[in-house]
């Protein structure tokens, strides 16, 4: 054998009888194995003939015997598993949203699910429930082991929830006609601007409520503050955001541009009218509008359109609104400025909400410092250091301001600085101490000095000219006014509706100098038409009672205009009142308009100081002169043979009637209508100063005169 050892012999020995031992125990498992199959296809031959020949032995045979391989199917032991699931989901559940499809929505979690079935005799495991309701997505690999499901759809807890409004069919159609006139001017003419402020960032916590996944080395540990209550009271940052919207070249309005954050401390400053009126003159003058909000000649772009979520700071309802937007409207010299806001609790529509995601996913992890350069909080969180509070707030925005410079939506840049609060009271008040302390020193050295030369005392030039052009003391006629509004400019200028606010030009050159675009050739009644339901009948197009049924529509802008005349036939009123079809004033027109002039007002405090210039005007009217309706050409000769005046009657008359006229309808506007609309005029003037007269002794006018 070689060189094979005695071991080595014996070792082969038991290797080959282990090998054929083997080979026999291989052989005897083949020949089981074909036993048994044949054993089961013999056993499957006579359980088929059974069920061919027996049907009625089939819930019996199931059991004893199974077709298929694998472990058995639950439905095998609960046959009607997917029908009562089915049937717990419909109780009390919800459809699909936008009701394309037969998904049912529980108002049940899967737990619960798994409690009633198991209330009808079945225990089912929470896997084996899961895997028979709808994925989330059915192309993913967990998806596909929902291989037998029923039409339900597990769907968590969410705040997309939007509130439903009687006026939100209304308030949606005067934004399309907004996006309508957008897209006839273009790019070149019109800047429209989105505005809205985010949720205030906290200090001292983390800025984002969600924690968003993020990969980082294992050295690194994440810590984050072991409370979730603010550090003091009114410790955040109020970020407003300023999304600007560009048109493409066939004229649809996107969601895409450049956006503007101005970061204000929540303490210290507020937001309001005038806070927005600064953040719309800092944005048009940043590189990144230029070519957004300005023009080829560098000025701001002749027709500006601005939406807003309807909020306290920002409705287009309120008066202190209208005075920022007039200012913003004579500063630029605009042709036209649109203020518009959706329906309560529709404010997510808003172009601006698209943008806040992307500023909320950068403020992943973030904390923003409270006390930079030091605690100004003692121990029971009170102030003790205003100014160093002041520079911790400051810090603390701009490094805000910091983080979202360098986030970019859609291509676009963000541009996010800190806007330093105003001066307060105590700040004034030191600067005045300070400023008072000098002025005092000043004097006295100079005094010292004219009595070393000789000189005699007089009055400062200064203290003369004040003396010399000093107002002289105003009486007191009662309160002063609380919103400086010009009622004559805004009767020829503004429409302030229930959701809008239009100020547009007027044909005056003396007034408001020459048009900077044609928008006056495009609509000649200067100010948009109200928005009007219409509906399909067998007799043609007709307007609707309401909005909100089957078949009914707003159509566009053109289509509104175009429908003029339906809309007059329909109501028998040429001017319409631009609120007529928003069913929550409906009540209040009445109360809106103006008895003498029918002027839509929304507003209470400017109703009530319209109705003072009628009766502060009174006796300006030639009352021996007819009072009638002149057309557009004897305007134009009186403007040019005349001075004009503030506002003069006939002329405020005649764009009331333009303000709803329409190029595609005329109307008999010849000397009886007008006799009847001049008297009806002169009637109610001399009403109100009776009536004025009548209260004059108790005091109770209601129209006060200052």
């Amino acid at each position: 054998m070689g060189l094979a050892t005695a071991e080595n012999k014996k070792q082969l020995k038991h290797l080959i009888a282990d090998r054929k031992k083997k080979a026999y125990e291989i052989k005897r498992l083949q020949s089981k194995q074909r036993a048994s199959n044949k054993y089961r296809n013999k056993q499957k031959k006579i359980v088929d003939n059974l069920l061919e020949s027996k049907p009625e032995l089939q819930p019996q045979l199931n059991k004893l015997y199974r077709r298929g391989v694998g472990r058995p199917r639950v439905e095998e032991q609960c046959p009607d598993l997917l029908q009562i699931i089915e049937e717990i989901a419909k109780v009390g559940g919800a459809s699909d949203d936008r009701r394309r499809s037969e998904t049912i929505r529980p108002c049940l979690t899967l737990d619960d699910l798994r409690e009633k079935i198991k209330q009808r005799g079945y225990d089912i495991k929470r896997t084996t429930l899961y895997y028979r309701l709808l994925p989330h997505r059915a192309s993913s690999i967990e998806g596909r082991r929902h291989n037998q499901t029923v039409p339900v759809r597990l769907r968590r807890a969410q705040n997309d929830e939007h509130g439903k409004h009687e006026d939100g069919h209304f308030a949606t159609a005067t934004i399309r006609y907004m996006k309508d006139l957008a897209s006839i001017f273009g790019n070149d003419c019109v800047f429209y601007l989105s505005q809205d402020d985010k949720c205030k960032v906290p200090l001292g916590l983390p800025a984002a409520r969600v924690q968003a996944p993020m990969l980082m080395h294992l050295d690194y540990r994440i810590r984050l503050p072991d409370h979730d209550w603010t550090v003091a009271p009114r410790h955040q940052l109020t970020p407003s955001v300023y999304a600007a919207c560009l048109l493409s070249e066939d004229g649809d309005l996107g969601y895409s541009g450049p956006t503007y954050v101005a970061v204000r401390s929540a303490k210290h400053d507020q937001s309001n009218a005038e806070s927005h009126a600064v953040d719309f003159d800092r944005l048009v003058n940043l590189k990144e509008f230029e070519k957004v909000a300005r023009d080829e000649t560098g000025q701001v772009k002749p027709i500006v359109i601005v939406t807003v979520d309807g909020g306290p700071d920002e409705n287009p309802r309120f008066p202190k609104t209208l005075v920022a937007s007039i200012k913003k409207f004579k500063r630029y010299n605009l042709d036209a400025l649109f203020c518009l806001t959706h329906a309560p609790g529709q404010s997510a529509y808003n172009i601006v909400e698209r943008r806040m995601a992307p500023l909320s996913h950068d403020l992943a992890g973030l904390i923003l410092p409270h006390d930079h350069f030091g605690s100004h909080l003692n121990d029971s969180g009170s102030t003790v250091n205003v100014d160093l509070e002041k520079l911790n707030f400051r810090k603390a925005g701009q490094i805000l301001a910091e983080t979202w410079n360098q986030t970019v939506i859609d291509g676009y840049s963000v541009f996010a600085e800190y806007i330093n609060p105003p001066a307060t009271s105590e700040d004034e008040r030191r600067q005045i101490d300070v400023k008072f302390v000098m002025d005092d020193l000043l004097r006295q050295v100079c005094a010292e000095e004219e009595a070393e030369e000789g000189y005699d005392p007089r009055i400062s030039a200064r203290d003369e000219y004040y003396q010399e052009n000093a107002r002289p003391a105003r009486d007191k006629f009662g309160e002063l006014p609380k919103y400086d509004i010009d009622e004559y400019w805004c009767a020829m200028h503004v429409l302030q509706t229930q959701y809008t606010l239009q100020i547009v030009r007027c044909n005056s050159l003396e007034c408001c100098g020459p048009w900077r675009s044609n928008y006056i050739e495009v609509f000649p009644h200067r100010f948009l038409p109200s928005p009007v339901p219409f509906e399909r009948t067998p007799y043609g197009v007709r307007m609707a009672e309401k909005d909100y049924q089957k078949g009914q529509f707003y159509g566009s802008l053109f289509q509104r205009i175009q429908f003029h005349g339906v809309v007059i036939e329909h109501t028998q009123n040429e001017m319409l009142p631009f609120d007529f079809c928003c069913s929550s004033v409906k009540k209040e027109l009445r109360k809106r308009t103006c008895r003498i002039c029918n002027q839509y007002i929304p507003s209470a405090y400017r109703m009530k100081n319209h109705y003072k210039i009628h009766a502060e005007h009174y006796e300006d009217f030639d009352h021996d002169q007819d009072d009638t309706l002149v057309n557009d050409i004897g305007i134009e000769s009186l403007n040019e043979n005349q001075p004009i005046t503030t506002a003069p009657p006939p002329q405020f008359k005649t764009e009331m009637l333009d303000w709803l006229r329409s190029d595609f309808d005329e109307f008999d506007l010849g000397p009886a209508p007008t006799q009847l609309a001049s008297d009806r005029v002169t009637r109610s003037l001399k009403k109100l100063r009776v009536e004025e007269k009548k209260e004059d002794d108790d005091n109770q006018d209601w129209v006060h005169v200052e």
